[in-house]
């Protein structure tokens, strides 16, 4: 006998009738129900199928409130043609081909039409959704709010949001300042939650003089490295007003010249 508990298939696949709770099975048992395939799911055959993929939509981006940024692996194109609805044997994607179906897919998304976007918690563990996503971050040319939190976000200086005023990279892995986008209407951004260990370049935001507002901690090495970490990010920005929700003190204009960076830099790209 196994030491698990698994509840016995019958010879058509079921799994209802039980004999008055879980079974036991012993090891012969337990290997032919492996060999068993349960039928799939109806919904498997969308698996890798996004909205705009559909045989019909109306749907556009800008219209999804939180939308899951999702690309799928290279096997979808096998069978992205082939896959039919069982309940009435029809295609369930369009005949689209080409350009003519990236044309279509980019229109669908109309992602340039966002002025609040809310992009966070995708999840993107594979290359090819972290290249697509930043692929979609290149189309938030009217955003003017972005989030992007706890998006394993490491470089983002092939990005620009050319009408962002607040952007939210929280909970990143965002090594320096050099791997942020650019976004020259910058007032507020959070990088709390970071891995930012030096403020060695900082200055690449003191070109962008609306920022007004800047969060740094908690969550990066750098706010307990330098102590007088607060000074030296006033000072080198000059637009700043407010430092971790802290407007600036007199204190804040008070600079110690000994006081050392921390070793480091961006070692992450």
């Amino acid at each position: 006998m196994t030491d698990r508990l698994t509840p016995t298939l019958t010879d058509n696949g079921d799994s209802s009738q039980l004999s008055g709770g879980p079974l036991l099975l012993s090891s012969e048992e337990d290997n032919k129900t492996e060999k068993k395939q349960l039928p799939k799911l109806p919904s498997h055959r969308y698996r890798y199928s996004v909205w705009h993929d559909l045989n019909s939509t109306s749907i556009k981006g800008h219209e999804l409130k939180a939308p899951r940024i999702r690309e799928g692996p290279p096997e979808k194109e096998k069978y992205f043609y082939r896959i039919k609805d069982s309940s009435n044997n029809k295609f369930i994607h369009h005949n689209r081909r080409g350009k003519d179906r990236l044309d279509y897919r980019d229109s669908t998304e109309s992602w340039e039409n966002l002025t609040v976007a809310n992009l966070s918690y995708q999840d993107l563990a594979q290359p090819f959704q972290k290249e697509n996503f930043k692929r979609v971050l290149r189309r938030l040319t009217s955003a003017k709010d972005i989030c992007l939190l706890e998006d394993d976000l490491v470089d983002l200086k092939t990005v620009t949001f050319p009408e962002c005023e607040s952007l939210t990279l929280s909970r990143n892995h965002i090594p320096c300042f050099k791997n942020l986008p650019k976004f020259p209407k910058i007032t507020h951004l959070d990088l709390s939650h970071n891995y930012i260990r030096t403020l060695s370049d900082i200055k690449v935001l003191a070109k962008y003089t609306n920022l007004k507002s800047l969060i740094m901690k908690p969550g990066n090495p750098v706010v307990v490295a330098i102590s007088n970490y607060r000074q030296k990010i006033f000072r080198d920005i000059p637009s700043l007003l407010i430092l971790d929700n802290l407007p600036k003190l007199e204190e804040d204009d008070i600079f110690d010249e000994e006081e050392v960076d921390s070793p480091g830099g961006c070692s992450i790209s």
